[in-house]
């Protein structure tokens, strides 16, 4: 789709230039002539390679200069066995569902293949994909590392022929976009890799070993052809490079790929993640890949003995900390943004799992411990088996000493609150849309708020379903799935296609304080001032971590006129849909809590809104959920809605019940305190023996600091009620 007027005037000259470049680029890849000189080049270098000489190197002669030494199997495999029984099982069970012909990719049911694959031609387009990226070679080297069974060899052997035995190579090739290639080739490098610490000196056949040697050299041409312009497909692309100049350096030397990626991979550092370390596209799970592209990149420079400039690795050392603190008590993480596919728990995405074993070796002082069940067995193949032993023993001493707090990215626009003591957190998303010049993976999602209680996820982000022109696609980017507000029935920035958008949302930075009894944040955006008559979104969230502990969300919406106000918040799929109380809604949770999502009508004087509960609605699209890419799943949404005359204040607390609470059947009162200043909003809560009083002006001009013991902009007390 091409650039919408809103969009090319929301951009600065620097960022339109570079979308321009990328267009353009784009168009000359389609052109008749791209591919005609493409060919021509790749076509000379398959038959150099075919017609070298017998007594040339062996095809695959591998590297020493890599994270994974040759002849290395041995010591991981044995501690593999010793330290991932489980794991390595179902390594095993995987390879022979492969030997079978079944495979399994994540949100499409199993297929079954007698014969050769099928790359092309299969109902969904995404299982074309990803048989085409051949993730199952790297399953087949690991089951027989862990086996030595040979079948598991003749396996890997039969796909990779039956690959380059495909009729038209070189042009479905040439078809393919550049990150394809790139996730195929890091594939091959990687299963050649483990075949040989595995002790098999000669993995394929001569001719095999030659052609395949000649089909990595093309396809890193290919990628070197498509580069692309930026984001994480550009990272994924360097990586690619950089993996096969290091791991097989004697493949088209004369390329130097492994200084090439590595120059890109430090260049886009500072391009595209922000000094906080939160990665610039504004998605949590893509944020956890790009850490796992630069963690092989830190792991190779270790290999090589290269050093990293010290800004850029403080900055990666800001990306393990953003990725340690984006884990829910629960052990997953927060859906915000695109996630193609990924959920933390998962055992598919182990790579991303080894990170947190790598942050917490590498970067000690910034990365925080994990549930144990996130340890994986890959981390062995990539720290080797001392680093790993080192991470698992480290993360069980700071699992008995770490005390969980707020934590502010204010560049990454990401505020998480926790309690310490009542496994209540939010994660409060304050950040742009996502790259300026690259806006593809984010959502209208500003302001949006993920709660925990009971160290369990309720409240959470819908996550981003699949890439398909469908309602379901727009309704997962759109401001309507999201714990936000929505205004007139539009989005907070305007969604286009499937990644295009137009005038993004432009935020605030997010605001923070922190005090022993509670924790708050601030944040802002502008995205309604587009509209006929504007509206200005502020919202403030309260952690009380005084025992009771709760949530408070208080919005200002600033403008004239009336304007349709909606306030939403997604559930986690229950099997029990919240029941609605008048102005409350619970919101019942296992093991008997609860919590309750109150609405105090009174703090605005307008007329009650409407309440409602929706889940699985399919016209409009509502309470939905995503956790798995191409899986929907219903899930309850609470819709608080009316039409209401600006300026108006906006209120919700979110109650947590215990089962063991004395005081759960006697809800908190909420009513509105009268404050010196007109623009201040002021809460009185009261429970069964206390009284809580809490205070929020906007209009001041900024928050004080951390240290500071008078604070005017925000402010909580809590009073014991002896008489209640």
């Amino acid at each position: 789709m091409d650039l919408s007027w809103e969009r090319v005037t929301s951009l600065s000259v620097k960022e339109l230039g570079r979308k321009v470049l990328w267009r353009c680029q784009k168009r000359l890849r389609r052109s008749p002539f791209f591919p005609a000189a493409s060919r021509q080049t790749l076509e000379n270098l398959a038959t150099e390679w075919r017609n070298a000489p017998i007594q040339s190197p062996p095809p695959l002669t591998p590297s020493d200069r890599f994270f994974l030494p040759a002849q290395a199997g041995n010591s991981i495999t044995k501690a593999a066995i010793e330290l991932f029984p489980s794991e390595v099982e179902l390594t095993i069970a995987d390879g022979e569902k492969t030997l079978a012909g079944e495979f399994k990719f994540l949100g499409y049911p199993t297929v079954k293949v007698s014969g050769s694959l099928p790359y092309q031609g299969n109902p969904v387009p995404e299982i074309d994909t990803y048989f085409r990226r051949m993730d199952f070679l790297v399953s087949l080297a690991l089951s027989f590392a862990y086996t030595k069974r040979p079948e598991f060899l003749s396996a890997y052997r039969r796909l990779v022929a039956g690959w380059l035995g495909q009729p038209g190579l070189l042009d479905r090739v040439l078809a393919e976009s550049g990150i394809e290639v790139s996730i195929r080739l890091i594939n091959w490098v990687m299963s050649l890799r483990i075949l040989l610490a595995a002790g098999q000196t000669a993995p394929l056949s001569e001719d095999l070993s030659r052609n395949t040697s000649a089909w990595m050299a093309i396809q890193a041409r290919v990628i070197e052809l498509k580069l692309s312009a930026g984001g994480n497909h550009l990272l994924l692309d360097a990586l690619g490079l950089r993996m096969l100049g290091c791991a097989f350096p004697h493949l088209d030397p004369t390329r130097n790929r492994e200084v090439k990626g590595r120059s890109i991979l430090l260049r886009e550092l500072h391009r595209q993640v922000r000094e906080d370390g939160v990665h610039g596209e504004q998605s949590a799970g893509y944020h956890l890949n790009v850490t796992t592209y630069y963690l092989k990149e830190i792991l190779l420079s270790r290999a090589r003995k290269e050093s990293i400039p010290k800004n850029a690795w403080n900055r990666l050392g800001n990306m393990f900390e953003y990725a340690s603190h984006l884990l829910k008590p629960d052990g997953t993480i927060p859906m915000m943004g695109d996630l193609d596919g990924f959920r933390t728990r998962y055992r598919e995405h182990l790579e991303t799992r080894m990170l947190y074993s790598a942050g917490l070796v590498l970067f000690p002082e910034k990365a925080t411990p994990y549930p144990p069940e996130l340890e994986t067995h890959l981390s062995l193949w990539y720290l080797g088996p001392d680093l790993t032993r080192r991470a698992r023993s480290l993360n069980q001493v700071r699992r008995q000493s770490y005390v969980p707090g707020t934590r502010s990215f204010p560049s990454g626009g990401v505020v998480i609150l926790r309690d310490p003591h009542n496994a209540t957190s939010v994660h409060f998303d304050c950040g742009p849309f996502g790259l300026e010049e690259f806006p593809h993976h984010g959502h209208a999602d500003c302001l949006s708020v993920e709660v925990c209680a009971f160290s369990r996820s309720v409240l959470i982000d819908p996550g981003g379903f699949a890439y398909h022109r469908n309602r379901f696609r727009s309704y997962f980017r759109s401001t309507a799935a999201h714990n936000t507000i929505r205004i007139d029935g539009v989005d907070q920035t305007r969604i286009q296609d499937l990644f295009e958008v137009g005038r993004t949302a432009k935020p605030a930075p997010p605001l923070t304080l922190r005090r022993h009894e509670f924790d708050f944040a601030e944040g802002a955006h502008q995205g309604y001032m587009r509209l006929s008559d504007p509206v200005f979104h502020r919202r403030a969230v309260f952690l009380i971590k005084s025992s009771p502990s709760y949530v408070v969300v208080l919005d200002r919406l600033e403008g004239t006129g009336q304007h349709q106000v909606e306030q939403r918040y997604q559930c986690v799929p229950l099997p029990t849909l919240p029941r609605i109380h008048k102005s409350r809604v619970d919101v019942l949770l296992p093991e008997k809590n609860r919590l309750s999502v109150l609405f105090p009508s009174s703090l605005t004087g307008e007329p009650a809104m409407n309440l409602r509960v929706v889940s699985g609605a399919q016209q409009p699209v509502e309470g939905w959920v995503s956790f798995v890419k191409g899986e929907l799943e219903p899930a309850p949404q609470i819709i608080r809605s009316g039409f209401l005359r600006l300026p108006v204040d906006l209120c919700t607390v979110l109650y947590p019940w215990s089962a063991e609470s004395k005081s759960r059947r006697k809800r908190p009162r909420i009513r509105r305190k009268k404050q010196n200043s007109t623009s201040a909003i002021g809460l009185e809560i009261k429970g069964e023996d206390w009284i809580d009083r809490l205070s929020w002006n906007p209009q001041e001009d900024s928050i004080n600091t951390l240290d500071d013991e008078n604070p005017t902009r925000v402010f909580y007390s809590r009073s014991i009620n002896r008489n209640p």
